[in-house]
């Protein structure tokens, strides 16, 4: 995905892991490479409850000291 976004891998990662925010600029270039590589609507939402659902998990974890 970093190369269809023109990032580089070590960006990827850290907008990933959320050590870096999520720009206009980083949304624009998702949104550019998920038309590239022809992601449908229903792709892209699922992507997004996934992501969402993580950052709960994540969240919660890291509540409990995991």
């Amino acid at each position: 995905m970093g190369k269809q976004m023109d990032v580089a891998d070590s960006v990827l990662c850290r907008l990933e892991k959320g050590n870096l925010r999520y720009t206009t600029i980083y949304q624009k270039r998702f949104k550019q490479a998920c038309g590239r590589l022809k992601v449908s609507n229903t792709e892209a939402m699922h992507m997004a409850k996934t992501i969402e659902l993580r950052r709960i998990t994540e969240g919660r974890n890291s509540d409990n000291g995991v």
